[in-house]
């Protein structure tokens, strides 16, 4: 399978990129048990300053991979708890890291994995970046801080509308709206992060 979140260190910075671009980086136990253990090595690391967490490929990350839902339907249940506990953790262990977090979000991202993002304290978007629910499509729950961290950003209404509208944010309404810091070019988005990780 590969590394599924490649490190590397740029002076002072530790770059994060999940790395499933073939499946719009959806999430699966291991990649969340990769991204924890990668966080883990910036905090062994105190020279570590700041993190940027970003991704290969068109996407972000699309969320849980619904084909692993598929793959483990006698064991729905079990695996869901698994690999959303996995995320919270994840959530938790991004916002516990004592430097900045920052997000280069270039594509889609969609599901739980929203709370990635909500989890970095500086996002910069690409103009195609773009934040949907889908939990409406797919008959999930809300997870991924979709009503625990968002709504303290964009507001109850709003985040009520968007989850039962299945309403897609674009990277315009996330800069107005507070969810994003910055818009750069896509072709400039490690470039832009990096200078952001590095000031």
């Amino acid at each position: 399978m590969g590394d599924l979140v490649l490190m590397e260190r740029v002076e002072s910075t530790a770059v994060l990129t999940l790395n499933r671009p073939e499946r719009h980086n959806s999430l699966i136990p291991e990649l969340l048990e990769e991204l924890l253990g990668r966080i883990e090595d910036v905090r062994a690391e105190p020279e570590i300053r700041a993190v940027i967490l970003g991704a290969n490929g068109r996407s972000f990350s699309t969320g849980g991979d619904v084909g692993g839902f598929f793959e483990h339907l006698d064991t729905i249940e079990a695996y869901a708890k698994h690999i959303v506990g996995l995320l919270n953790e994840t959530i938790l262990s991004l916002l516990a890291l004592p430097v900045p977090v920052i997000a280069a979000v270039q594509g889609m991202v969609t599901g739980g994995s929203m709370g990635l993002v909500l989890a970095c304290d500086i996002v910069l978007v690409a103009a195609e970046a773009s934040f949907t629910p889908y939990y409406s499509v797919v008959g999930f729950s809300p997870d991924g801080g979709w009503t625990a961290m968002l709504p303290a950003i964009i507001g109850a209404k709003r985040t009520a509308a968007i989850l039962l509208q299945n309403r897609r944010i674009s990277a315009g309404e996330a800069l107005a709206w507070g969810l994003a810091d910055r818009q750069v070019d896509g072709k400039h988005m490690r470039q832009e992060t990096l200078q952001v990780g590095q000031d």
